[in-house]
């Protein structure tokens, strides 16, 4: 791929794996606005306990996504899974 995944649209794509959840809360993240697509899917993860954000406040939803987090976000969607 020449392109690199962001986190924003990333939680978009594990929601919509997960089958679309609705949250079962709203998130803390003053960088995703309801305005943005992935503020439904933020709050999915948030909810589930599978996101904490970058810092205080913050989710960087424009940061690219790194292998580590792409790989606890698949293993956590899944169920936790034993390897």
């Amino acid at each position: 791929p020449t392109h690199l995944a962001t986190r924003g649209p990333f939680a978009t794509l594990l929601r919509s794996y997960a089958g679309g959840p609705a949250p079962t809360r709203p998130h803390n993240f003053d960088d995703v606005t309801p305005d943005r697509y992935y503020d439904t899917p933020v709050a999915w993860l948030a909810g589930q306990f599978f996101i904490s954000g970058t810092g205080p406040g913050t989710y960087s939803p424009n940061r690219s996504i790194t292998r580590n987090e792409t790989a606890v976000l698949l293993w956590l969607v899944e169920g936790h899974p034993t390897p």
